[in-house]
């Protein structure tokens, strides 16, 4: 039986590697070794933290390696600029090259960047999150042509799905109406493109396996109201009732230029949210 492909996944305990493990295509597909900013792992049927040199020497039996980068951290406190441009721009170029000091090559790396970088706020433009992304998109983007490896970049804006414990809107929102606590809508006239942690993770399996270089978005091809998106939720959560409209308009891309090829999805927000709630019922 032929040795299947390595795909090694930085960012792996993360919400969207968390569920691309989850996943039967990759797990089918391809043997997994991840790691995150403090450990190095193994993936059968669960994660199993392994030492570097073990990591190390695993890899070396593969002649097919890709990559995906998903490691990140999503700050626009610029109080943590340090930390920020640790995990965003530094960890990532110490690990590929790490790789590469043990002569370890990769065939293909997909890469996560974020559609902030296209933001119509100059703010969240100039934020050391996106800067730290695009910076070390740069280095990426120069490395690959170096040493021929394909390059897939994907600019990604909010996502969500089950198994999100992170602090973003779904997950607060919901955690705010089951304890009972106030939740804050900053800008209740506020949309939010939001896609399905699993539409994204079989697009990624789909993409790995075309062999070239290219940048893509991934977004959702509507804008939802952030005031309806909490209305539809407290009704659902609270009184299991449906009957609250999510409101929505079409998405505009916001400043995404010519050269990234634009991927819009539609989906049921109202069903993946209640797919949510009631799998933490």
């Amino acid at each position: 039986m032929a040795k299947k492909k390595l795909l090694i996944i930085t960012g792996i305990t993360g919400f969207v590697g968390s569920s691309l493990i989850k996943n039967k295509l990759f797990l089918e597909n391809f043997d997994i070794l991840g790691v995150n900013s403090k450990e190095y792992f193994s993936v059968k049927n669960k994660l199993e933290i392994i030492n570097k040199n073990v990591f190390i020497d695993k890899v070396k039996n593969y002649k097919d390696v890709s990559l995906v980068h998903l490691a990140t951290f999503y700050d626009l406190n610029e109080d943590n600029k340090e930390l920020i441009y640790q995990a965003n721009y530094s960890f990532g170029i110490e690990f590929i090259e790490t790789l590469y000091e043990n002569e370890i090559s990769i065939n293909s790396i997909l890469y996560t960047n974020t559609a902030f970088i296209f933001s119509k706020d100059e703010n969240i433009r100039k934020s050391s999150y996106v800067i730290s992304k695009d910076n070390f998109s740069e280095y990426l983007n120069e490395f690959a042509k170096k040493k021929d490896i394909n390059l897939i970049e994907i600019y990604l804006s909010n996502t969500f799905g089950l198994g999100d414990k992170r602090k973003k809107l779904i997950p607060n929102m919901i955690k705010s109406i089951k304890s009972g606590e106030e939740f804050v809508i900053n800008n209740p006239s506020g949309f939010i493109n939001i896609l399905n942690i699993e539409i994204l993770i079989e697009e990624f399996f789909k993409i790995l396996n075309l062999n070239k270089s290219f940048k893509c978005s991934m977004l959702s091809k509507y804008e939802f109201s952030i005031t309806s998106i909490y209305e539809f939720l407290n009704s659902y959560i609270n009184n299991k009732k449906t009957n609250e409209i999510i409101s929505k308009i079409s998405s505009d891309g916001d400043l995404l230029p010519a050269n990234v090829n634009n991927k819009y999805f539609e989906f049921n927000l109202s069903k993946s949210l209640m797919k949510i709630c009631n799998h933490l019922s």
